[in-house]
């Protein structure tokens, strides 16, 4: 055998050392996808903190959906607002942190301040020569602050002026003792539940909602409701809400509240009732429905976008009656509803797509009618107008609604419908909600509950866990990409109800540029506290 010559030898060593090389090439890029990996992994960590058991472990479960690990320590926290270390927050220790609230969003959820800037919003409108048509989202309010007798007369004296101009124009289209005036609601005699139908017989307010009959609707005497409705601004789970048929007896009752309570409260909205209500199986409801508001770190564009199908319906516990002083008649809030003795999840709470089995409409005017109206999508495009309206009336004034580009939130909103005969109903907002109670959704639809978090935890935590805020903003996605996105994700994306674009130029900038703004607005209400004894709330 020749003896190899140098070249050959010389190439076996040049090929040696390149498999040597590659190899180490290989184990170097292996080891930082491993490392990568390990990080991404540790970055895809969720921390949860929230009271209710419900929301706590429907939260978690969407956590597993979405392959995210739920740790304590993680910087991304879905909690109750209270549950948040506001000051480790705003003090931004952490590029990578995400809160699931907003700091500011008292004018969006106090029931006063969002009636006065929609309020605001429409006087300013029409001193520009526009339509005011969408920004009459809320039941006709009167929003008031009641320390002391003078402002009690004062109210009352608008309320009865208020009664007098409603009672010179035309009379709504009241519907009869015993039934709702529009055809569709109890000849459909769909039973939705199929388990209602179990129900003890000697309970006779539980029963299907669909065992309502027809013929109750016999007597032709117009039914009264409802004149006014009264909620405490800062309210919730249905505290301080009250209703009556005349103007003294819910004066007395505010009385009660705001002058004569140990706990006085004194900002109210009060609100026409709206009457007369769309019925389903001759029982009031309201439709609570989910958006969510959701800040970039990468932009500082802020949108806020509808869920396309994760609402419920929450009816009462005793048939609709409008003459009654029955608070579960005419007071739908789960928390009122759910302490009634005949409280029954299966005959009472229904979701969204429930609809097209409850009600069947026709498009255009009249009886008459044209083609069979989809009515979940006439619902949702009317929740998202009024939706959008609310949040661009609150975040007109950034003291009262400031979202920040390292948090979001999910809130509730609550609709009520107007009956208007075969026409298809009036949508009203009624108010909006932080921290919306999950357990609407009862153990029948939690399922569906998971799932809306699931949609949240893809469109505002996953795409945000792996990089750190930018020190400077990039340009956001246009409004087409942000709508698939949001459509992908299960919302509504053929609406975002609302945007805002960056005002600075890093979220660290808005982040500085929010903390002064509260810093001011703390020192001058702690100034007019101590100076004149005006309570802050």
């Amino acid at each position: 055998m020749p003896a190899p010559t140098n070249g050959r030898i010389a190439w076996k060593v040049s090929a040696a050392t390149l498999t040597v090389a590659a190899l180490v090439l290989l184990g170097t890029c292996l080891a930082k996808v491993g490392q990568q990996r390990e990080l991404a992994r540790r970055r895809r960590r969720l921390s949860v903190k929230v009271s209710s058991p419900y929301a706590r472990s429907a939260l978690r479960e969407a956590a597993r959906h979405c392959g995210l690990t739920v740790e304590e320590s993680a910087s991304c926290i879905w909690a109750d607002f209270s549950g948040h270390d506001w000051d480790r927050f705003l003090e931004n220790l952490d590029d990578f942190q995400r809160v699931s609230c907003f700091y500011t969003r008292a004018g969006l959820v106090r029931k006063g301040m969002l009636a006065h800037y929609l309020d605001k919003r429409r006087r300013r409108l029409l001193k520009e020569g526009k339509s005011v048509a969408a920004v009459n989202v809320l039941p006709e309010s009167l929003v008031v602050d009641l320390q002391d007798e003078d402002d009690l007369s004062a109210l009352r004296r608008r309320l009865l002026n208020a009664n007098t101009k409603s009672e010179k124009s035309d009379p709504p289209n009241h519907c009869l003792d015993g039934s709702n005036t529009n055809n569709n609601n109890n000849s459909n005699n769909i039973n939705i539940n199929s388990s209602s139908s179990n129900n003890n017989s000697n309970n006779n307010t539980t029963t299907s909602l669909t065992s309502v009959s027809a013929s109750s609707s016999s007597s032709s005497r117009v039914r009264k409701h409802p004149a006014w409705i009264a909620k405490a601004s800062s309210s919730n789970r249905g505290e301080n809400l009250f209703f009556s048929h005349d103007v003294d007896t819910l004066i007395e009752a505010l009385r009660e509240s705001s002058l004569r309570s140990e706990n006085p409260v004194q900002e109210w909205v009060v609100q026409r009732y709206v009457a007369p209500p769309l019925l389903i199986g001759n029982r009031k409801f309201h439709i609570r429905a989910h958006f969510l508001v959701v800040g970039c770190p990468y932009t500082g564009m802020t949108r806020a976008w509808l869920h396309r199908r994760h609402h419920v319906l929450l009816a009462s516990s005793v048939p609709y009656n409008g003459e009654s002083q029955d608070r579960h008649v005419h007071l739908t809030n789960h928390c009122i509803q759910a302490k009634h003795p005949n409280y029954n999840e299966e005959s009472q709470i229904f979701h969204f797509d429930s609809l097209r089995k409850l009600f069947h409409f026709k498009e255009g005017q009249g009886r008459g009618g044209g083609k069979a109206l989809n009515l979940e999508k006439y619902l949702l495009e009317r929740m998202s107008t009024a939706l959008s309206e609310a949040l661009a009336a609150a975040a007109a004034a950034p003291v009262a609604f400031a979202p920040l580009p390292q948090a979001f939130e999910l809130f509730g909103a609550d609709f009520t419908l107007e009956d208007r005969g075969s026409e298809p109903p009036s949508v009203w907002l009624l108010e909006v909600n932080a921290g919306p109670d999950l357990e609407v959704f009862g153990q029948r639809y939690r399922s569906e509950c998971v799932d809306l978090l699931r949609s949240c935890m893809k469109l505002a935590v996953e795409p945000y866990l792996l990089e750190a805020a930018p020190a400077l903003f990039r340009a956001p996605p246009t409004g087409a990409e942000a709508a698939s996105a949001a459509s992908r994700a299960g919302f509504y994306g053929e609406h975002c109800l609302w945007h805002a674009p960056a005002q600075q130029h890093s979220a660290k900038e808005v982040l500085d540029s929010f903390k002064k703004r509260i810093g001011i607005a703390g020192r001058w209400a702690r100034a007019l506290h101590d100076q004149s004894g005006v309570t802050v709330r």
